[in-house]
């Protein structure tokens, strides 16, 4: 599960995702450091992880490969996205935009992240599914290296 903590501590998350048997995953947004992606997790543990959001990264204009390396021991799911420019979060065609993405991808291959890829897409002047196609084989070419 991804998402934000809302008003629980990591404390009282941690005890919850245990009770339930649910690992959760806390999606980077306003962060603009790798630090402040660990401390909403209280540091991570093997219920609290992070989900990396490349286009929030890039909208903070913040090194989405540095960030991936430091939070790499929690990082549990990723959402690979663009946006056209830092300081706005208007997503763009994969590698176009302000998001180191294949930066990002490469970093998650170095630190041997084995979990999800999600394609995130949030137009507002055109319709995904004609993106689709060509975002998918852009990320398939990234991943085989």
């Amino acid at each position: 599960m991804d998402g934000d903590l809302r008003d629980n501590t990591p404390e009282k998350a941690t005890a919850l995702c245990r009770e339930h048997g649910i690992r959760f995953n806390s999606e980077n947004h306003p962060e603009r450091s790798a630090g402040e992606i660990l401390a909403k997790i209280g540091g991570g543990n093997e219920w609290l992880g992070v989900c990396i959001d490349m286009g929030w990264l890039g909208t903070q204009g913040v090194s989405g490969p540095a960030v991936i390396k430091a939070c790499a021991p929690f990082v549990r799911h990723t959402h690979v996205k663009d946006v056209k420019a830092a300081g706005k979060h208007e997503t763009c065609a994969l590698g176009e935009g302000a998001a180191d993405v294949a930066g990002c991808i490469a970093a998650l291959r170095e630190v041997k992240y084995a979990g999800w890829y999600s394609w995130e897409d949030e137009p507002e002047d055109r319709n995904p599914f004609d993106s689709a196609v060509r975002n998918r084989e852009w990320i398939e070419k990234r991943l085989a290296g």
